[in-house]
């Protein structure tokens, strides 16, 4: 039974960085760019008239781009935004969705993340509204998915794997940290 305490709420979420040092880059009103697609691989053999053997191909993460009113925090990500400017450290990012309670129910760690583009949009006097601030973040993934393709499963006659290959979700051949995981407190 699914209770309101388990379901992540669309309005919760919060953003944070590891590297040398932990960065809190605080709550945003939207991130978008959470998804991943695959391309698609088809293999034919040459004696097996038009039947075709599909498999993930390449995987491909759009850029996370935050969005939220410019508040005290804003000042925070400028400052991260210096320190890293024409630095090659990569950082690891996490996003929390939480519940009614704050509590993360979901994680998404983000690989080898760097900075796109910041944004604030432009001051009007005569506006009554927020300033808005946009952050666009460049990463290599949140899937657990950094294992090695066998190439033995294509050989003809090996539709079976064997439990010592490593294909497709093994991460006993070089997987990494968890990522996608739930877990830990917002």
């Amino acid at each position: 039974m699914t209770t309101f305490d388990s379901l992540g709420l669309a309005n919760r979420f919060q953003v944070k960085l590891d590297g040398a040092t932990n960065i809190d880059l605080g709550f945003w009103s939207t991130v978008g760019g959470l998804d991943v697609t695959w391309g698609l691989c088809e293999y034919r053999a040459g004696d097996s008239g038009n039947s075709r053997l599909y498999y993930p191909g390449s995987t491909k993460y759009s850029d996370i781009v935050l969005t939220r009113a410019a508040c005290a925090q804003s000042q925070t990500v400028q400052d991260w935004l210096s320190q890293g400017s024409l630095s090659l450290q990569k950082w690891s990012g996490t996003i929390y969705l939480g519940n009614t309670e704050t509590q993360a129910i979901m994680t998404w760690t983000l690989i080898n993340v760097m900075p796109l583009k910041w944004a604030i949009e432009k001051f009007d006097a005569s506006a009554s509204k927020v300033a808005i601030e946009t952050l666009t973040l460049a990463h290599e993934g949140f899937l657990k998915d950094d294992t090695k393709f066998n190439s033995a499963l294509l050989a003809p006659g090996s539709v079976q794997a064997s439990s010592t290959s490593a294909g497709f979700g093994d991460t006993s051949a070089g997987g990494g940290a968890a990522r996608g995981t739930a877990g830990g407190a917002v």
